[in-house]
């Protein structure tokens, strides 16, 4: 929240959404993956997706990154 609060977007009210929320309500046009796990474990085809584009980035909180790092890693990301 810091860093998007930094370029001026509010993300105080946004909260993980699981994907039977939007199954069968939503088009995805776009399925974009943006992190490892998602690309294993989410499932490759979704009811009405046009396209699906992986976009990998390193995961700012993996033990691999330092404590006093993550928050750069993040507006990397």
């Amino acid at each position: 929240m810091q860093v998007m609060e930094e370029v001026g977007i509010d993300i105080s009210d946004q909260y993980p959404k699981g994907l039977r929320e939007y199954m069968g309500r939503v088009h995805f046009g776009f399925v974009i993956m943006v992190c490892a796990r998602a690309e294993r474990e989410c499932p490759r085809v979704f009811p009405g997706m046009g396209h699906k584009v992986t976009w990998l980035f390193d995961d700012p909180r993996s033990a691999e990154v330092p404590k006093e790092e993550q928050l750069e890693k993040f507006r990397q990301v």
